[in-house]
């Protein structure tokens, strides 16, 4: 998954005035999660496989 540095930006914002966000990805009926500070961030910010969030609860524990 990719998106243009202004757009993710964007998204950076709104995590800071709502606490925190993550990445659903929806790619033939699968949703997965994704982990947006595992972002490769140049000229396109990129998340990969290792980005996705196999457990959604526990990532939330672990990051509050």
């Amino acid at each position: 998954m990719s998106l243009k540095t202004s757009g993710a930006c964007r998204a950076h914002g709104g995590s800071a005035r709502t606490g925190g966000w993550v990445i659903a990805a929806v790619d033939d009926s699968i949703v997965r999660v994704l982990d947006p500070g595992l972002a490769a961030k140049r000229s396109e910010v990129r998340l990969g496989e290792r980005a996705e969030i196999a457990n959604l609860l526990a990532w939330i524990d672990e990051t509050r």
